[in-house]
């Protein structure tokens, strides 16, 4: 057990236990693996509970491997460890050795916090994920070749990113190869994916500036929910369904159509044009929506308050309070009334084309109905 921060040097076998990393939370840790053999049958090989930033350096010329059972112990269990190798605070991988990483149990690296490889081999086998990040996850100048028996890169924060600017990732993945709750960021190296499901699949932006990758997946090839940018680098796409599915197909085309030189000027002078009238189209649909919105929210809100009002008055006679039921019979409810009809005329005056309206209509009474019965109505 590591108590202190400082520079540590680790080599030789350990048949079943762990190196755990437990210091004080402002402390900065350097551990160099030199030729280290480790296997853990119920817990994490290698655990950090508790530093700052922990520094996993891979000695050069040394071959390290950590490797755990397939059950976790309940102390283990409880403190929510995942991998052969888990971290709850950032974990750095560097130096010009390797680390071979093999779990019985979930995942190869787990790590609660960020985790960056800048240089070296690495080589996880999991039965889960290979990688699973919370935050971010950024690659430079190392090699990795990731088997995973469910994501190959499984990146589940919002906030969390996948950034990599060089080196190679080589995945192999029953699920998808990267699964990110934020956004991919390639700016160099070459990625290559073999995924049962999605290639890459992103609730936030795909960026792509440059680097090569090489996807192969019974899915789709790259699957954002959000932006997808490609200014640079090359893609070469082998799948069951879509290559690339995104919510904006027109700058898919633009970023690739710029690429291409005087060749594609004329299309791409003509999907900039269709880009710029959608754009202009839906600035004024959001117009529209926002106005429509505001009325409908008024209309709403000054008949909620005529049913409360009706109900207060309701309560006044009940209480013989007559001299607040007139009040409020003969004064607010009238004020109300008032502005709930010029709210309403407000509102009939705008319908024609309308995007929003305050009721369900009898014609999408019908088209529920229809769908759900398979009658038509």
């Amino acid at each position: 057990v590591i108590h202190n921060a400082g520079r540590y040097v680790i080599s030789g076998s350990l048949e079943d236990g762990s190196i755990i990393v437990d210091a004080y939370r402002s402390a900065k840790v350097w551990i160099m693996l030199d030729g280290v053999d480790i296997y853990c049958e119920d817990d994490a090989a290698l655990r950090v509970d508790q530093a700052d930033k922990v520094f996993l350096t891979l000695a050069a010329g040394s071959k390290n491997s950590v490797s755990s059972g397939a059950e976790y112990s309940d102390a283990a269990l409880a403190d929510g460890t995942g991998g052969a190798i888990y971290a709850h605070d950032d974990l750095t991988v560097n130096g010009s050795g390797s680390l071979t990483v093999t779990a019985a149990y979930k995942h190869g690296i787990d790590a609660n916090d960020a985790l960056t490889v800048t240089s070296g081999t690495l080589t996880v086998t999991a039965v889960g994920d290979a990688l699973h990040v919370k935050d971010e996850l950024c690659v430079e100048n190392a090699v990795l070749t990731l088997n995973a028996g469910d994501d190959g890169i499984d990146l589940n924060s919002e906030e969390g990113c996948l950034y990599l600017a060089s080196g190679s990732v080589s995945i192999t993945a029953a699920d998808k190869g990267v699964n990110a709750a934020g956004a991919v960021w390639i700016d160099g190296g070459a990625l290559s994916i073999d995924a049962g499901d999605d290639g890459i699949s992103a609730a936030g932006d795909v960026t792509i500036n440059a680097g090569a990758l090489s996807i192969a997946s019974g899915d789709d090839g790259i699957h954002s929910d959000n932006a997808f940018s490609l200014t640079g680098g090359s893609i070469d796409i082998d799948v069951a369904q879509d290559g690339i599915h995104v919510n904006d197909g027109l700058c898919i085309e633009e970023a690739a159509l710029s690429q291409e030189g005087d060749a594609s000027k004329h299309q791409l002078e003509r999907v900039q044009g269709e880009l710029k009238t959608l754009r202009e189209k839906f600035s004024g649909m959001k117009e529209q929506w926002e106005s429509e919105k505001a009325k409908i929210t008024t209309v709403q809100k000054l008949r909620e308050e005529i049913e409360q009002m009706n109900a207060d008055i309701e309560k006044a006679q009940r209480e013989y309070d007559l001299n607040r039921a007139a009040e409020l019979q003969y004064g607010r409810l009238p004020q109300l009334k008032a502005q709930l009809a010029e709210a309403e005329k407000q509102m009939e005056a705008g319908k024609g084309k309308t995007l929003l309206h305050d009721r369900v209509t009898e014609d999408e009474i019908a088209r529920i109905v229809s769908r759900w019965t398979g009658i038509p109505v």
